[in-house]
C-alpha cells in the first residue's frame, strides 16, 4: 500500500510540476522518520529513497531531481524532530538521533550515490553545494562517529569531483569537511587537505577563525577571542611589508568571495590587530602597512583604535598631515576617528570647519554614531552641535542613511543626551526636527519617553507636531506598535494643556478617516513601562478624561474618540465615565456611539470567561440607568446582553464538544 501510494504521489508530482512544494512535505512529512521508525528497520524511508533515487537515475530533467535534492537535505542530517497535536492544547514536540543501524546506513548510501550521478550529469551542482555545507554544519556536532564513517567514502567522492580549489567557499566547505573527519579519526587521504588548503585559505582560516569552535574547544568568549588572536599573532609574527601586502592580497579575495557581514568584520578586524602588533613592534613597519591598506578599499575601515596609534606616531599635527596627503577610501570617517580621540589643547578651529564640510558632504557610513566627541570643539565652536545637527537635517529629508549622529542625541547612555537644553537652547527647532527624524527613521527610539518630556519643558507646542508627524507618514495607526512610553507627560504639572492639544490633534486626523480599531490618543493611555509610577499616573488620567467627558458629553465626534479609550480601562474607571456621560448628556442616540469594548481582542484559552466579563460588564452599565429618561438605553444594553448570553452559551456548547 505505502508502495502504490508513493507511486501515485510521484507520478502525480510529475504531472503538476507547480505542486512540487506540496508534494515534497507529504514526502518528508508523512513518509519521514518518526521516533520508532528502526522499529520496521526503516522500510518506508528506504522505500521512498530508493524509488525516487531508480526515477533520477532514468529522468535526469523535471521535478524529480528536485524531490530527491528535498529528500537528501532532510533525510541526510543527522538530528531530526517530530510534532503532533496530543489535544486541542497539547503539542507533543520530540527530537531524537537515528541509531547507526546497517538498514539506516544503506538507506543514507543510496541518496549519497544518487547525489553524486546527478552531480555529474546535470546542472543541480549549486543545489548540492548548499544541501553538503547544510550536512558539513550538521557534522559538526554529530557525536555518533559510525555514520560520519559510513557517509564518508561518498561525501570524498563528490567532493574530490566537484570542489574547485581555486574557489574559497569550496576550499572552506572541503576543510571543514575534513575537520570533522579528524574529529572521528577517520582516514582521509592526505593529499585532499593539501589540494583545499590553498595560501588564501590559509589566511582566512586565521582571520575568519569559526565561532563554532568555540564550543569545541569548550572556551568562553574571552578564552576564545584570546586563542583567536594569539593564532592570528604567531601566523604574522616576523611580517615584512612585502609579506603583509601578500597577506593583504589574500583578505581582499577573501572580502570579495561573498562573506556574511559578520566575516567581513573579522577579516577587517584582524588587519587591525595586526597593525596594532606593528605600531608596538616597529613603528616604521606599521606606517608603510597603514599606507598599503589606506590603498585597499574596503579592507581597512576607521577606527578609534587606528587612530590614536596615528596620532601616537606623529603627533597631532603629523596625523593631520598623514591623512591629508593621501588618497584614500574612506578619507572622512578617518579625519572624524582622528578628531574624536584628540585632546581639547589639540584642537585647532580648522578642525571644527573641517568636521562641519564632512558632514554636509561625506557619505552616512563615513559618520560616527552621536556627537559627544564633538562636546570639546564647543571650545573653539561653541554652537558646532546644533550646526551639525541641523546640517543633517537638512540632508535627512532627501537621505536616510544619516541616523546615527543625531539618533545618538537621544541614546540616554552618551553625554550629550543630558545637555539638550544647555545645547540647544536657541536652537529648539533644530531639536525637535531632529527628534522626528529619529522617531520615524530609529527601531530604538526614546522608548522611555524621557527626551519627549524633556523636549516639552521648553518647546511645549513640540507635541502638535509629533502628532502631525505621525500621521502623516503612517497610512494607519496601531497604537500597540509604538515603542515610546508617554507616562512621563501624565505627571507633568500642564499635563492637561499638553494631553488637550494631543486629544484636539487626533480628532481632526481621525475626522478624515474611517476608524478601524484604536487610535493613536490610545498610545497616550496606555502604561507598559512606568508601572511603579502608574497609580499617580492613572489619577490624573481620570481627572483628565473626567473633565473632558464632563466639557464636551454633546460634542459627538469628541465623545467616540474618548470613550475609544475609555473602553480599554478597568471597569470600575470605565463606569465611573460612563456615569458622568449620562449625567451631562442623556441622548440615546449619543450613547449608542460610545465604545463599551475595546476593538482589538483576544484569548489564549476558554472563551467562555470573556463572554462572562462582557456581560458582568454591560450588567454594570446598566445599573446606571434608573432614570425614566434612559429606558431606551437600558432596552439597548438588554439586547447587547442577551446577545452576550446566546454567545456564551453557544462557546461552551462548541468547547465542550471540541474537548
Amino acid at each position: 500500500e505505502a508502495k502504490m501510494a508513493l507511486a501515485l504521489i510521484l507520478d502525480y508530482a510529475e504531472k503538476q510540476p507547480s505542486q512540487l512544494n506540496k508534494v515534497l512535505h507529504v514526502l518528508i512529512e508523512d513518509f519521514g522518520f518518526r521516533p520508532r521508525s528502526h522499529h520496521r528497520k526503516f522500510e518506508i524511508q528506504a522505500l521512498v529513497a530508493n524509488e525516487l533515487s531508480e526515477r533520477v537515475a532514468t529522468r535526469t530533467d523535471g521535478v524529480y531531481p528536485l524531490l530527491l535534492l528535498g529528500l537528501a537535505e532532510s533525510f541526510l542530517q543527522f538530528a531530526f524532530h517530530h510534532s503532533r497535536m496530543k489535544d486541542r492544547n497539547t503539542l507533543s514536540w520530540t527530537d531524537f538521533h537515528l541509531a547507526p543501524v546497517p538498514e539506516l546506513l544503506e538507506l543514507r548510501k543510496t541518496l549519497w550515490e544518487a547525489l553524486g550521478q546527478l552531480a555529474k550529469s546535470t546542472d543541480k551542482w549549486g543545489f548540492i553545494a548548499q544541501l553538503l555545507d547544510k550536512y558539513v554544519t550538521a557534522a559538526a556536532s554529530e557525536e555518533e562517529s559510525e555514520i560520519l564513517e559510513s557517509d564518508a567514502a561518498h561525501v570524498l567522492s563528490i567532493l574530490s569531483d566537484h570542489l574547485d580549489q581555486d574557489s574559497l567557499q569550496d576550499c572552506r566547505l572541503a576543510n571543514e569537511y575534513l575537520d570533522q573527519l579528524e574529529r572521528v579519526k577517520f582516514d582521509f587521504p592526505k593529499a585532499l587537505r593539501e589540494r583545499f588548503w590553498t595560501n588564501t585559505f590559509a589566511v582566512f582560516n586565521v582571520v575568519c577563525f569559526e565561532w563554532r569552535m568555540r564550543r569545541l574547544l569548550e572556551m568562553d568568549y574571552r578564552e576564545f577571542e584570546a586563542h583567536r588572536q594569539d593564532r592570528l599573532l604567531q601566523f604574522v609574527k616576523g611580517f615584512d611589508l612585502d609579506q603583509f601586502n601578500d597577506f593583504l592580497d589574500h583578505c581582499a579575495i577573501i572580502v570579495e568571495s561573498g562573506l556574511a557581514s559578520h566575516e567581513i568584520f573579522q577579516v577587517t578586524n584582524s588587519i587591525v590587530t595586526v597593525l596594532v602588533a606593528f605600531a608596538d613592534r616597529d613603528p616604521t613597519l606599521f606606517t608603510e602597512a597603514v599606507d598599503s591598506c589606506l590603498k585597499r578599499e574596503k579592507l581597512l575601515l576607521p577606527s578609534k583604535q587606528l587612530a590614536t596609534l596615528l596620532k601616537e606616531a606623529f603627533g597631532a599635527n603629523g596625523a593631520r598631515t598623514f591623512l591629508q596627503e593621501r588618497t584614500f577610501p574612506n578619507k572622512e570617517g578617518w579625519f572624524l576617528h582622528l578628531y574624536s580621540v584628540l585632546e581639547s589643547d589639540e584642537i585647532l578651529e580648522s578642525d571644527a570647519e573641517h568636521i562641519l564640510a564632512i558632514h554636509r558632504e561625506a557619505d552616512g557610513s563615513q559618520l560616527l554614531y552621536g556627537v559627544d566627541y564633538l562636546l570639546k570643539f564647543r571650545s573653539v565652536r561653541s554652537r558646532i552641535i546644533p550646526e551639525v545637527t541641523s546640517i543633517l537635517n537638512d540632508r535627512m529629508s532627501v537621505e536616510d542613511r544619516l541616523l546615527g549622529p543625531v539618533d545618538g542625541l537621544f541614546n540616554p547612555v552618551l553625554d550629550a543626551s543630558s545637555m539638550l537644553s544647555e545645547l540647544f537652547a536657541d536652537s529648539v527647532e533644530v531639536l525637535t526636527q531632529a527628534y522626528l527624524f529619529a522617531d520615524e527613521l530609529s527601531q530604538h527610539h526614546d522608548y522611555e519617553g524621557d527626551f519627549l518630556n524633556q523636549i516639552l519643558d521648553f518647546a511645549p507646542g513640540f507635541i502638535s507636531e509629533l502628532v502631525d508627524s505621525t500621521y502623516n507618514r503612517a497610512r494607519r495607526i496601531v497604537y500597540y506598535h509604538d515603542r515610546r512610553e508617554y507616562g512621563l507627560i501624565w505627571l507633568r504639572t500642564d499635563y492637561a494643556e499638553i494631553m488637550s492639544t494631543v486629544v484636539d490633534r487626533v480628532l481632526k486626523h481621525e475626522a478624515d478617516k474611517l476608524r478601524f480599531g484604536a487610535t493613536y490618543l490610545n498610545s497616550f493611555i496606555q502604561i507598559r513601562k512606568h508601572q511603579k509610577l502608574q497609580s499617580a499616573i492613572q489619577v490624573n488620567q481620570d481627572l483628565f478624561l473626567a473633565r473632558t467627558v464632563a466639557e464636551g458629553a454633546h460634542d459627538a465626534e469628541l465623545m467616540s474618540l474618548i470613550f475609544d479609550v475609555v473602553s480599554g480601562l478597568s471597569r470600575a474607571r470605565q463606569l465611573r465615565l460612563f456615569e458622568l456621560f449620562l449625567q451631562h448628556n442623556s441622548s440615546f442616540k449619543a450613547f449608542k456611539r460610545l465604545s463599551i469594548f475595546p476593538s482589538v481582542s483576544s484569548s489564549w484559552s476558554s472563551l467562555v470567561p470573556f463572554h462572562q466579563e462582557r456581560i458582568d460588564q454591560l450588567t454594570s452599565i446598566r445599573t446606571l440607568m434608573t432614570s425614566t429618561d434612559f429606558l431606551e438605553h437600558r432596552q439597548f444594553v438588554d439586547d447587547l446582553i442577551r446577545e452576550e448570553q446566546r454567545t456564551l452559551e453557544l462557546t461552551k456548547k462548541r468547547e465542550f464538544m471540541r474537548d
